[in-house]
């Protein structure tokens, strides 16, 4: 957030417990909340006011932004994948018989790269349609 941010986050604040705000404070909150955008630091005072009875403080805030952060990371999607599995091979059991089979394993693997490409993915070998 920046310092006009900073200002609108504390007015805010400011409608639920009549603190007093002046630009020190304003200044101090901004170098805690910086690296934060204002929309979240709105929702982190809303989850705070909504669940909390204790008198808002900057660390408030920046441990709820962060909980929502690792809740998203932990559920975003991996970057350049379309997040759809690939399917188990038709030919799974026939892989897993000849796995120490070299030559045979790699029949096998050939077999489910056409598989996989008939289904829209890329295929495990470097095999191209």
């Amino acid at each position: 957030m920046n310092i006009h941010e900073t200002a609108r986050f504390l007015q805010r604040v400011t409608l639920l417990d009549n603190r007093q705000v002046d630009e020190s404070v304003i200044l101090h909150w901004q170098s805690l909340l910086d690296r934060y955008e204002l929309g979240e630091c709105i929702r982190a005072l809303e989850t705070h006011s909504r669940n909390s009875a204790e008198y808002l403080m900057p660390a408030h805030i920046i441990r709820i932004v962060k909980a929502e952060h690792e809740r998203v990371e932990k559920h975003a999607p991996i970057p350049g994948a379309d997040n759809h599995a690939a399917p188990k091979p038709n030919n799974f059991d026939a892989m897993c018989a000849v796995w120490s089979d070299p030559v045979a394993f790699a029949r096998e693997v050939h077999a489910y790269d056409e598989q996989l490409v008939a289904a829209g993915f890329e295929p495990t070998s470097g095999m191209r349609q």
